[in-house]
């Protein structure tokens, strides 16, 4: 994830070494949520496929990945603490809360892979793969567009986030700037991702929650219909260590 932003602050008149500050800002941080299934192997009973049957489907090696893009307006409000060891060189540290208000999200990417088979326990247990050429059976490699619509990712429109950061601040001698290098520790305190009652299973069971499941309409306009992978997280809180490089300009 990113930031980038503009803080104001006052800092408090002190003769000691310690100096300290009140701070409020406003930015857009961009962050990446990536899931993933890896060598799962599952099976569902569906009640037809391309030809009327009743038949039990069964997924091998199922690797699904899909990354999520979120990008927030954000306000962090957090005390500064300056140690000012020399006239050069000051060490700070940073407490405060971080708001994000969620300005967009999107499913940025969806690709997967599986070998598909069919059982058709009223033909004596008939097993169906890519010999036959229908169903989707087979070794079968999928993008975005090969597969059915995904369902709305459910994304916060609010969080707050504790942070921390640390660092090293440069004062450029003979001038009222300054230059930060350091690193932030962010901690969320709410869920980005809403919990969802209706999670995916992976369990063998008759269920329309697997994570891919076989949308099928007689004819050749079968396709494959991936649960949105956010369905099997009960919460999701955000986390995040980030370098920090800030410009400070005292007035």
């Amino acid at each position: 994830s990113h930031n980038i932003g503009l803080d104001f602050g006052y800092v408090f008149p002190s003769k000691g070494i310690l100096k300290t500050g009140l701070f409020i800002g406003a930015g857009v941080a961009q962050s990446q949520l990536d899931l993933a299934y890896t060598n799962t192997d599952y099976a569902y009973a569906t009640t037809m496929d391309v030809d009327g049957d009743a038949y039990t489907r069964h997924y091998q090696n199922l690797n699904v990945d899909q990354s999520i893009k979120i990008t927030d307006m954000t306000m962090p409000l957090y005390v500064d603490f300056n140690f000012h060891f020399n006239k050069v060189v000051n060490l700070f540290v940073d407490l405060g809360v971080k708001f994000n208000m969620n300005m967009s999200h999107k499913v940025d990417k969806t690709e997967g892979s599986s070998y598909i088979y069919g059982i058709y326990p009223q033909y004596s247990n008939l097993r169906m793969d890519e010999h036959w050429g229908y169903n989707g059976f087979g070794s079968q490699n999928y993008t975005a567009e090969a597969l059915d619509n995904q369902d709305l990712v459910d994304v916060s429109s609010f969080t707050a986030d504790a942070f921390a950061g640390a660092g090293l601040r440069f004062n450029i001698p003979n001038s009222p700037i300054a230059i930060d290098l350091g690193v932030n520790y962010q901690l969320g305190m709410m869920d980005v991702i809403k919990a969802n009652q209706n999670q995916v299973s992976l369990n063998n069971a008759s269920s329309p929650s697997n994570a891919l499941v076989y949308n099928t309409i007689r004819g050749t306009e079968s396709v494959e219909h991936i649960r949105n992978l956010t369905e099997s997280l009960t919460k999701m809180k955000r986390q995040s260590l980030m370098l920090h490089v800030g410009i400070i300009l005292k007035l």
